[in-house]
This record gives C-alpha cells, structure tokens and sequence, in this order.
C-alpha cells in the first residue's frame, strides 16, 4: 500500500505499548529536516527539528485501516512542522516535571544512500553516532542505498534501559512488523507482541540462555482436589496477602475470592 518503514515502525510500538503500557493514545517524536522550499534546502546549515506523533491503539481495527490511518496521521501533521516546542512545553509543563527532552522515543527514517565511485576503490558509507542520545530511545533506520543494507539502529541513554531491554524491544518489533507482511487483513488484537523464541520459553519447551527453565511445564501438586477448594483453602490461610497484581490494581485473597463469587 505504499506504506513507509517509518510508518511500519510507529504501527508496530503503538501495538507493543498499547499492550505493555495499557494505553489507548501513544505519543512518539518524528524527525523532519523542516526544508520547506528549493530555496531552504540549497542554504548549507542544521535546520533539522521534530514533531510530535499521536497514535490511538484499536485492537478491532483491521491492520491495512490502522497503518493507513498512521499515514493520514502523518502526513496531516506535517503541516504544522513550525510550531514552536515552547508553546508544548508550556502546556505540557515538562520542565517542571524534571524532564530535560520532550519524546521518550524518536522514530526516524535516514535515506544516507551516497554511493561514492572512486577509481580502483571500494566505498562504504559509515554513520557514527553515540548511542548516550538526547532521548531516551531513538530508533533509526539506515537506508545506504543498493550498495548495502537497510539496517535498524537503537541509540538509547544507559540511564533508561539496558542492553538487554533495548535487545528484548528490538527482536519484539522486529517480529511485529514481520506479522504485517503474513496477514495485513487480520484485526490489530490479533497481532502477537511475543516472539517465538518468548512463547516457548513461556510454555517450557526451551531453557533460557543459562540453562535455566522459565516454566517447567506440567507439575503433579500430589492431590486430586479441585482447584477451587484449593483456592478456598488458601483464602483462610493467607486473607489478606496478595494474590494477584497488574500495573497498578492488586487484590488480596479475599478480595479475589469476592469477585469470583
């Protein structure tokens, strides 16, 4: 349809964050060189800014309408390009809140296809940037033209994430983005955020990289009582501990126990 690799992108972590971060509206920062005419783009000098991108996570959503609508999205944002980021930061109040940038993560697309013909040489092109960024995550793709490949690159600040989180969300998005190109006509719900590599360490099929077994499977607990007396007997026992937690609602024994019946 079109689409750009950019979009793909911001179509993958709007699904991964809307399921990890529970959200509905996800908002990312979009690079733009901001040379609106021939004559801007002939003056030598940085006029390279940003502009925010919002998102909204429908999981009834068919695929093929969801990255369309991150197109219009896109490209009706583009118009206001110039708008000063003061005026956000004044009504978003950052600062204040201790933040010194205003994205957590910036999604760019970086055409660098300069094929360089020198006689009796061999040319490579070579993008050098330091992985401590102005942002917390800035996720590039690096086009180099025929002569190379494309390649995704992950400059992120040691203070937010580590290697392994950054290698963790890159093999998610990766896979995320895979899925687009097997079925563009399922729903967005559809879509799985977990690699197979992660469901099979889920499941106990596989050890983890030390040998170590993050499920191992089925377990004989020794008993023929249903698990609904066993829970029961855990209620008496332990009322007021917790039983179950996700993001920031807890229940206790007891409380779970209420709703269940």
């Amino acid at each position: 349809h079109g689409t750009s690799i950019q979009a793909l992108t911001l179509a993958a972590l709007t699904i991964f964050y809307g399921r990890t971060e529970n959200r509905k509206e996800i908002a990312f920062g979009v690079p733009i060189h901001k040379r609106r005419n021939k004559r801007q783009r002939q003056i030598a000098g940085m006029f390279a800014g940003a502009i925010p991108f919002k998102a909204k996570d429908d999981e009834e959503n068919l695929l093929t309408d969801f990255i369309q609508e991150i197109k219009k999205q896109q490209s009706y944002d583009y118009r206001f390009q110039t708008f000063p980021f003061t005026h956000l930061n004044r009504k978003l109040k950052l600062f204040a809140q201790g933040r010194s940038y205003l994205f957590d993560i910036m999604v760019n697309y970086e055409p660098m296809n300069f094929n360089l013909e020198l006689e009796g040489f061999e040319t490579e092109t070579l993008h050098f940037s330091s992985n401590e960024g102005s942002n917390p995550l800035t996720i590039r793709w690096c086009d180099y033209g025929d002569m190379q490949p494309l390649m995704i690159k992950f400059d992120y600040q040691c203070s937010y994430l580590t290697k392994q989180e950054v290698k963790l969300l890159a093999d998610r998005l990766l896979y995320i983005i895979d899925q687009f190109e097997v079925d563009a006509e399922k729903k967005v719900g559809d879509i799985s955020i977990l690699t197979h590599r992660e469901r099979q360490l889920i499941l106990g099929q596989v050890p983890t990289e030390d040998g170590n077994w993050f499920n191992q499977g089925e377990k004989d607990l020794g008993n023929d009582r249903p698990i609904n007396v066993r829970f029961e007997e855990m209620v008496k026992q332990f009322p007021s501990s917790l039983a179950v937690g996700h993001l920031d609602q807890r229940w206790t024994y007891v409380q779970l126990n209420e709703k269940a019946n």
